[in-house]
């Protein structure tokens, strides 16, 4: 390309002729090429990022516990929330939070869902447990008697056969309940059977009271109807839906936790935004009963959180089961040691109220 010379002050310079069309158009071309290819590789670095690191996580899920108490794991299941953060959960499941809580004695799972009173129980005598977050709080225990054996208040109860699980959150709450009646344990016979033996006792009558809970509670009602009176005994102490690791996989780990808290997150934004929708995925997956499930959901908070209460709770059932020697520590844990907050924390500080 040539151009005119001109003189300026005692220099030339050399004048360009003016671009040509065809010269620009190959030039936009270059640049269009340019950005299309950049556009291109940060897509495939994305995939690569999503796809290529998927984490495989297996998950202790209480069965009798799903999803009724533990709608916010099935919601980002459904919903693709564990998906979209990298994490692909299998379930493991297992009759009872007790059980799923015990899996990870033994490394069968990765993470798992289990009440904060068999956590309790159990981390007296396994202290690898870590809890990581709250997904419910629910109130659903109850004490449930038979009128025909002259039970119409808990004072009645005196003397009478009463079937319930030794050691667990039955025995914990009816404890505390009673003595809002100037009653204890002692003044019952109990009976300790596991819950298939509760739910057959009263229905045949070789209980004359029980205490048990939801869903199970559900079906002994529609079976004795009038002959249940029935009180709730939870005293407002709620039970916590836990979900917990060992601390090796909190070492190791830590990022994968973190997704599986953001995807919760996600499911109870999504709760939040429109519950009715929600219930209605929760009540069609999980195949459940849509009049029942609407009547008992005035009794469970979906909410992703560590809160001071549960700390309390949990402190409240340790000193319990030192009192009643089901134990042989003698001092109550400090349950800030087995409670990891960062994942929840990076996920939604404003979740978390208990001071560390």
């Amino acid at each position: 390309m040539t151009g005119d010379k001109m003189s300026f002050n005692g220099y030339q310079i050399i004048k360009c002729p003016p671009l040509s069309k065809v010269y620009c158009l190959k030039m936009i071309y270059v640049f269009l090429t340019l950005i299309v290819i950049s556009f291109y590789a940060c897509s495939e670095e994305r995939k690569e990022q999503t796809t290529g690191s998927i984490q495989k996580i297996t998950l202790g899920v209480p069965s009798h516990d799903y999803p009724i108490f533990l709608a916010l794991i099935q919601l980002a299941k459904e919903q693709g929330f564990f998906k979209d953060q990298g994490i692909d959960v299998v379930y493991k499941f297992f009759p009872h939070g007790v059980a799923s809580l015990k899996a990870l004695q033994t490394d069968d799972v990765d993470i798992t869902i289990g009440a904060e009173f068999p956590f309790v129980k159990q981390n007296l005598d396994n202290s690898r447990m870590k809890i990581i977050a709250s997904i419910a709080q629910v109130d659903v225990l109850e004490l449930m008697a038979r009128k025909d054996r002259g039970i119409f208040n808990p004072a009645d109860l005196k003397g009478k056969r009463v079937a319930l699980i030794k050691e667990s959150q039955l025995e914990f709450s009816l404890d505390r309940f009673l003595a809002n009646y100037e009653l204890s344990l002692k003044d019952l016979e109990v009976l300790n059977l596991p819950p298939s033996g509760i739910e057959k006792s009263i229905l045949e009558g070789s209980a004359d009271a029980i205490v048990l809970r939801e869903p199970m509670s559900h079906r002994i009602r529609a079976k004795l109807g009038d002959i249940l009176v029935s009180w709730p005994v939870q005293e407002k102490q709620n039970v916590f839906w836990l979900v917990v690791c060992n601390d090796e996989y909190v070492r190791l780990h830590a990022k994968g936790l973190e997704q599986f808290l953001r995807a919760i997150r996600k499911a109870e934004l999504f709760y939040l935004e429109d519950i009715q929708k929600a219930n209605d995925i929760i009540v069609s997956k999980g195949r459940l009963n849509k009049n029942y499930f609407e009547r008992l959901q005035p009794q469970i908070k979906y909410k992703l959180s560590l809160e001071k209460t549960l700390l309390i709770a949990m402190e409240d059932e340790a000193r319990w089961h030192i009192e009643n020697q089901y134990t042989d520590i003698k001092k109550v844990p400090n349950y800030l040691d087995h409670i990891y907050f960062e994942a929840l924390e990076s996920v939604n500080p404003d979740a978390v109220n208990i001071i560390h």
